[in-house]
């Protein structure tokens, strides 16, 4: 058992070095004709809770070079001291517009509600879907658009950096983003042909024409983590798209910064990534938190033993499955900042994630609902998903 166990930390950790090897770089610098029109691109941004960078954000978008930017920010419940901020840069500058969200209609998910009403207003030909907590260098939409026309894409998704702020955080992200991010993520969401889409909350960027073209949000409307649905959407009907890394040019600092709030954001990332399914969820929490109580099991079982001079064999491989959350979160640094506490504090942080991706599929397939950012949502609210 303590060897079945070591292989299958051995497989997950090694998927996720392949996918990580394999996602390619958001290119540093590209060829610009200086006479050429520039791209018109509108950022639609959604504010639903606090966002302590988001003026940053907004100034960082304003800021981009080489493009006509918009940028739609959509309030869909956002604090007073943010929508104050943002009603004071709107006022500022003509190429903010600001919206309300007033009521959620039945059958949506507030945040692709958001994200619709923006893109309705939206005047570019491409649309930029991102965060108030996403922070972007000067030329890093530029260069997505130019990924996107040199290689006929529809869909363009950036994996940013990711740059947990709070103690709970640092303990638990790295962890977090390699089970609910890398681990579910299909590889081959890198090919432009393959059919098999991804999408990153923090940039997602499409072609206006083709996004439309595909039913808008109104045909994601139920899904829970709505950027990976639209990666998916994006795919349909030969659509072409690419999953990049762009770690050096977009970061995004998160704010859910306390325990309850990195569990609900656990429990969405694991449901979500599982197509809502509760079965699935149980099974993967259970297959998790084997993997992390039964090599502990065997450790302490197994120590007294050897210390009295004997030689049970299941030490080694419990300790090594123990280690390999470890190297799996050390493997992925780049992407995630990883704190000397988050580094030691893995195995702790996949019984965290084990726990809730449980707790969501108990609730979801014992009450049939779930909870995502202060809202409920009933299993016929996710069930409008159609892809």
């Amino acid at each position: 058992m303590a060897s079945l166990v070591c292989v299958g930390w051995v497989l997950l950790v090694a998927r996720g070095f392949r996918t990580i090897a394999s996602i390619p770089r958001l290119p540093n610098s590209i060829p610009l004709d200086e006479e050429a029109s520039f791209p018109k691109v509108s950022a639609v941004v959604s504010l639903c809770g606090r966002c302590r960078d988001v003026e940053q954000s907004i100034q960082s978008l304003l800021h981009q070079e080489a493009v006509d930017m918009q940028v739609i920010v959509v309030d869909d419940g956002a604090p007073d001291a943010e929508r104050a901020t943002v009603d004071r840069l709107a006022a500022d500058d003509d190429r903010i517009l600001v919206l309300k969200t007033k009521k959620r209609p039945v059958g949506w998910v507030a945040r692709n509600y958001a994200q619709e009403l923006g893109q309705g207003r939206a005047e570019g030909d491409y649309l930029l879907f991102t965060d108030g907590d996403t922070l972007h260098t000067r030329r890093s939409v530029r260069r997505a658009v130019w990924v996107m026309d040199d290689q006929d894409l529809d869909h363009l998704a950036l994996k940013p950096r990711v740059e947990p702020r709070s103690f709970w955080q640092r303990l638990m992200s790295p962890v977090m983003f390699l089970l609910c991010e890398l681990r579910l993520l299909d590889p081959r969401a890198v090919q432009a042909d393959s059919g098999v889409g991804a999408g990153v909350g923090a940039f997602n960027l499409v072609r206006a024409e083709a996004y439309r073209l595909r039913g808008t949000h109104a045909a994601l409307r139920g899904a829970l983590v709505e950027e990976r649905a639209l990666g998916r959407m994006m795919r349909t009907d030969g659509g072409r798209g690419v999953l990049m890394r762009a770690v050096t040019q977009v970061r995004t600092r998160p704010v859910d910064d306390d325990l309850k709030a990195l569990f609900g954001e656990a429990r969405t990332g694991m449901l979500g990534a599982l197509g809502n399914s509760p079965l699935a969820t149980i099974i993967v929490g259970v297959v998790l938190m084997a993997g992390i109580v039964l090599p502990a099991t065997f450790l302490l079982v197994g120590l007294p033993l050897f210390l009295a001079g004997h030689s049970p064999w299941m030490v080694a491989p419990a300790i090594i499955a123990l280690l390999l959350p470890i190297v799996g979160v050390l493997r992925m640094r780049q992407m995630v900042r990883a704190t000397v506490a988050g580094i030691v504090a893995a195995p702790v942080a996949v019984a965290f994630v084990a726990a809730a991706a449980i707790h969501a599929g108990l609730v979801l397939g014992v009450l049939g609902k779930v909870e995502w950012r202060g809202r409920a949502y009933s299993r016929q609210d996710l069930n409008e998903l159609s892809l």
